[in-house]
């Protein structure tokens, strides 16, 4: 199964290219473009460009800018209270929302991975057939959070013959359990 990503980055263009990097040669669910929302700063421009550039066929940007509140939006007296509430949101309100929407609306395939720019994938990872499984069985219920364990040594991949069940050990405990 092939997992669409969505890269968050501001002010650390050395961190997103080593995650890139990371990506693309550990990462085997990949599908391309990686999707970056940068958020622009004139201070870093030049090296986000460098690096935007380097990996021109492999990713796709998308510029975080300031975004106008549309007058319609007032209409509801709840976001009225909301501008004069937290009336510093004004000040910072862009298009993250719009351009992560639009992102997985158009994305190909029907997972995504998010992260930030300060990860890395230090070693291969796959994520196996069976946590699509259980993510299929109720999409509203389960998430999977991409972490490598140590315990999987045999090239770091979950073996076949390992049954995936959910932890019992307490009604609040959403984990599951590798089990050879």
């Amino acid at each position: 199964m092939k997992v669409s990503v969505n890269i968050f980055t501001h002010k650390r263009a050395m961190l997103l290219d080593s995650l890139i990097e990371s990506l693309i040669e550990n990462f085997q669910n990949i599908s391309y473009p990686i999707n970056i929302i940068y958020h622009e700063d004139i201070s870093h421009k030049r090296s986000y460009d460098i690096l935007f550039q380097k990996y021109k066929n492999q990713i796709e940007v998308f510029n975080r800018e300031k975004y106008k509140i549309n007058k319609l939006y007032f209409i509801r007296p709840q976001n009225i209270m909301w501008y004069i509430k937290f009336s510093w949101m004004r000040s910072f309100y862009d298009n993250f929302k719009f351009l992560l929407d639009n992102i997985l609306k158009n994305s190909n395939t029907e997972y995504t991975l998010l992260s930030t720019d300060d990860q890395i994938f230090y070693r291969k990872k796959n994520i196996h057939n069976k946590i699509f499984d259980i993510l299929n069985t109720n999409p509203k219920l389960h998430s999977y959070r991409l972490n490598i364990n140590e315990k999987f040594t045999d090239e770091h991949f979950i073996d076949d013959n390992y049954d995936i069940v959910k932890n019992n050990i307490g009604s609040e405990d959403k984990y599951l359990l590798w089990k050879p």
